[in-house]
């Protein structure tokens, strides 16, 4: 029942037979300000930092391949220089530690989060 409902709240309930030759009607995207869209950058940036990053170097060859990597982000001077420390300070975190003496890592896997039990699965 809540699944028909919140069709009928987005515009998916109308009648075909009702609009008349019109379109039927869909719901406004929200327009993505400024301000989210620098922070999206922002965010994309330091993850693809991380994933630039090869573990196995010393520290100071992953904060230079870091600073390379966003150095090409077309960042501001000021989120490049917070870029380049949250990405340093994560490589030095508990969970890229164990990364680093992991026998294999996997990099992305592909998964979803399912509603349904609370638990994560592969696709």
């Amino acid at each position: 029942m809540r699944i028909v409902w919140r069709a009928r709240e987005v515009g998916g309930a109308e009648d075909p037979s009702k609009l008349g030759g019109r379109s039927r009607s869909r719901p406004q995207e929200e327009p993505i300000n400024v301000e989210r869209a620098r922070a999206m950058d922002f965010g994309v940036a330091v993850h693809g930092a991380l994933e630039a990053v090869e573990l196995q170097q010393a520290w100071l060859k992953q904060r230079k391949q870091i600073e390379q990597f966003l150095a090409l982000a077309g960042l501001s001077d000021e989120d490049k220089r917070r870029a380049v420390e949250i990405a340093s300070s994560a490589i030095g975190s508990e969970l890229l530690v164990r990364a680093r003496n992991a026998e294999q890592v996997y990099r992305e896997l592909p998964l979803r989060k399912s509603w349904t039990g609370h638990r994560w699965k592969a696709k």
